[in-house]
């Protein structure tokens, strides 16, 4: 089973010839034993947290963007695993608010330095 969360090749997507890090210790979230793993380069260290028995799916996820002022920093835990939901096609059909109109590209461009 092939599992796609952000690229289809996380690992290319965030290690690069600058990216430090690796293992960092274990830590229980929600009474889970984890391995906590931390990365990071000049603009984002991200840390997870992985299960070190059962499902190795994440637990938590980190992500702290150090390159704006106060390095403010996403935080999310996952509890609930579901590698088996149906999703209907509909869910992912656009319907635009009854106000909604159309604008070009060019002119939201253009508009965007006022």
């Amino acid at each position: 089973m092939k599992l796609i969360v952000v690229y289809s090749a996380p690992y290319d997507a965030f290690i690069g010839s600058d990216t430090r890090g690796g293992f960092i210790g274990r830590e229980k979230i929600d009474g889970v034993e984890c391995a906590e793993l931390a990365y990071d380069d000049d603009f984002v260290e991200v840390r997870i947290w992985i299960p070190t028995s059962g499902e190795p799916l994440p637990r938590r996820l980190k992500i702290v963007y150090q390159q704006i002022p106060g390095q403010p920093f996403s935080e999310m835990t996952f509890t609930s695993w579901n590698l088996a939901a149906e999703v209907a096609d509909e869910a992912f059909t656009f319907q635009p608010p009854q106000d909604f109109s159309r604008i070009a590209v060019e002119e939201f461009v253009a508009g965007a330095g006022t």
